[in-house]
């Protein structure tokens, strides 16, 4: 079996987090829409796909090359998308929590000029809704 780089430790790691999360979302908005029926089913189709895209691709990319530099920004900014549609659509005051974890496992790559624009960004989306939602 061929020895994982740092590189493709980091890919592993933070894909299956950021997998893991997509997929309990998606699990939480399918309920929200076909359980409780408190969501439209097209809304759910779209957070799907803007939660499942990057990950399928960051999949798809990683059994290529588990080295590939290409999954660390789908990751980050994947999940960036994500998340400025759920906070801009959300109906819970509690959504920018979803963001937290994502900020933690980003810094497996122990890139800071990676995580400081992630984390500027997640600022800046945070600021725009507080300013929208007053």
């Amino acid at each position: 079996m061929k020895q994982r780089t740092e590189m493709g430790r980091c890919n592993f790691y933070a894909m299956t987090c950021h997998t893991v999360m997509v997929v309990i979302l998606t699990i939480a908005y399918a309920i929200e829409t076909f359980v409780k029926s408190e969501r439209e089913p097209l809304y759910f189709l779209v957070v799907a796909l803007l939660g499942l895209a990057p990950v399928v691709l960051e999949q798809i990319l990683y059994r290529k090359n588990n080295e590939t530099k290409i999954v660390k920004p789908l990751i980050g900014y994947g999940f960036a998308v994500y998340y400025a549609f759920l906070l801009f659509t959300a109906t819970n005051p509690l959504t920018f929590t979803y963001v937290l974890l994502m900020v933690l496992v980003i810094s497996v790559y122990n890139d800071i000029a990676y995580t400081i624009k992630i984390s500027i960004g997640v600022v800046i989306l945070n600021v725009i809704q507080v300013v929208i939602g007053a």
